[in-house]
């Protein structure tokens, strides 16, 4: 009784950014989350969803990070930059840009408007301030190492686009 094996094809980062960025920003999001516990910053990040308890902190720090990771990993799987995708130096820049971004649109203005909505007096987060841009450059580098080690880790391990080829 023989079985056809057939060698499967290497996964590529068009089939791999989902996972990757699931599974980074799972470990993202508890290393980063972890820090924000640690230093008591939770209720305050709770309170820009109405939740301001270490819970609400937890549910949309997560929600954050796994939006941030997932974005990121879905960009790198664009053509234009699917080339970059397991260049170290490459990632770190895009990584940058990406802080970049992350400061413009969330920092300046989803969670000032978050805050300010929720009636945070003194906004937590204080728009274009360079402190959350040096902040941010710093999530964005972060973002590019654990996206990096995270998809060499799905790669080595072969989780994506392989199938069982067990009798």
């Amino acid at each position: 009784m023989s079985t056809d094996t057939q060698a499967q094809p290497a996964p590529s980062v068009e089939s791999e950014w989902l996972k990757v960025g699931v599974v980074a920003g799972a470990i993202f999001g508890i290393v980063s989350g972890a820090l924000f516990w640690a230093s008591g910053d939770m209720p305050e990040i709770g309170a820009l969803i109405g939740m301001p308890t270490v819970l609400g902190g937890w549910l949309f720090h997560l929600v954050m990070v796994f939006v941030i990771m997932i974005v990121f990993a879905a960009a790198l799987s664009t053509p234009s930059l699917s080339q970059y995708a397991s260049e170290l130096r490459m990632l770190i820049l895009i990584g940058l840009a990406y802080g970049v971004l992350i400061w413009i649109a969330l920092d300046a203005f989803v969670l000032s408007y978050l805050a300010v909505s929720v009636g945070i007096p003194g906004a937590i987060f204080p728009g274009f301030a360079l402190e959350t841009l040096v902040e941010d450059l710093v999530i964005g580098f972060l973002v590019a190492l654990f996206y990096y080690g995270t998809r060499r880790w799905v790669v080595t391990t072969q989780l994506v686009g392989q199938k069982s080829t067990s009798p």
